[in-house]
């Protein structure tokens, strides 16, 4: 038997095997690296204080969250996230700000397949990206720059 969970960094699907270890559902749905760090703090702007966005639904289930970005970071996020695309803001509120799984986000935005939603995904993050560094705030885009841990 096995479960099928959603899990943070790339937020890929996986299943769980009966011994427990993790076996990717759909290996060509991982985040790519160039996108690890943007989606960390996007990930950091939805548990933040985010005075632009509200959570719509309550999520007190007990897991490991990222830390919220500090105020002066999550207003520019906001800021950023407030002037981008009618598309792309539904799309990132919805991945980041519910608690939902990848299937039900996909039948929410009418998006067919999981390579679609993590084209997507890459997509938006992209934008964000390239946004934030526009931003010139240096420690903003310090952030971007995630690097494997050695």
């Amino acid at each position: 038997m096995t479960r099928w969970a959603r899990y943070s960094v790339a937020y890929a699907d996986v299943r769980v095997l009966d011994d427990g270890s993790l076996e990717d559902a759909e290996p060509e749905s991982r985040l790519p690296i160039e996108y690890l760090g943007v989606d960390r703090i996007m990930q950091r702007w939805a548990v933040s204080v985010s005075g632009g966005v509200s959570c719509e639904v309550w999520d007190d289930t007990r897991v490991a969250r990222p830390p919220p970005l500090d105020e002066p970071h999550a207003e520019i996020v906001d800021r950023i996230y407030c002037h981008l695309k009618k598309r792309e803001k539904r799309f990132l509120k919805m991945w980041y700000r519910t608690p939902v799984g990848v299937k039900q986000l996909k039948r929410k935005l009418h998006i067919r397949s999981s390579v679609d939603m993590y084209g997507e995904l890459c997509d938006c993050l992209k934008e964000m990206s390239s946004k934030i560094r526009a931003c010139n705030s240096t420690s903003l885009i310090s952030l971007l720059d995630w690097r494997e841990p050695t």
